[in-house]
């Protein structure tokens, strides 16, 4: 007996959500993250040796890029060996994903979970953005955002997507939609487009969950006799 993996193909394209948590767990979500014993770690926006690593096609670095600092914090990485769960707040986490997919109507097999977080940086000008980046290497794969606050700084996704077959950077970006973020406001899109977040301008912080996944639904699995002649 062998099994044959079909991906049926992606069935949505860029979905916006508000309230797709109960109020109460988006409140409590906030205090936990904001609180002040909550382990952050100073990041990059993108590495520095990324941005000059041609090989690499999965960021673009043109003349409104700003790549900023930020804080991270990891909390599931699938291909993380040695350990998948890195973060003592993975249940909560979890249970605000389970809700969010249970909304976009899919059923989700989680490759990466983190929390960002963006300070005010006012030296941020109209049209300025953070690296644009593509986060996971499957191609078959999602991009979900949970807005932890309400915050300016929005998140832009543009038209381009990844080129698999000549795997070369697009030479130009161009914008497709953009999406201020709201407290227990989750965005769900297909993960080869290019998108990137902007520093808040007006508040002092700006907390996304940045979620990977596959949507199981759009995969058919059947099962096939060998025989040998």
């Amino acid at each position: 007996m062998s099994k044959e993996v079909k991906w049926k193909g992606f069935s949505k394209d860029i979905i916006v959500l508000d309230n797709v948590v109960p109020q109460e767990m988006a409140d409590k979500f906030e205090t936990i993250v904001t609180d002040g014993y909550f382990p952050w770690y100073l990041i990059r926006d993108i590495h520095a040796h990324k941005l000059t690593d041609e090989s690499n096609y999965r960021i673009v670095y043109d003349e409104n890029t700003v790549n900023t600092i930020q804080l991270g914090h990891d909390v599931f990485n699938k291909e993380n060996v040695d350990k998948e769960i890195n973060s003592s707040i993975y249940n909560e986490v979890s249970v605000i994903c389970d809700h969010c997919c249970e909304q976009f109507d899919i059923r989700p097999q989680y490759l990466s979970q983190r929390l960002n977080m963006l300070g005010q940086n006012l030296s941020i000008k109209e049209g300025k953005y953070n690296t644009p980046h593509i986060d996971s290497r499957f191609s078959d794969s999602y991009s979900m955002l949970y807005y932890v606050n309400d915050s300016d700084g929005d998140t832009i996704i543009f038209n381009e997507t990844i080129d698999e077959k000549n795997k070369k950077r697009p030479e130009k970006l161009t914008i497709k939609k953009t999406i201020t973020p709201k407290k227990n406001r989750a965005v769900l899109f297909i993960g080869n487009y290019f998108h990137t977040s902007t520093n808040p301008t007006n508040n002092d912080k700006r907390i996304v969950l940045n979620v990977n996944l596959i949507n199981l639904n759009e995969f058919e699995v059947t099962t096939q006799e060998n025989i040998n002649v």
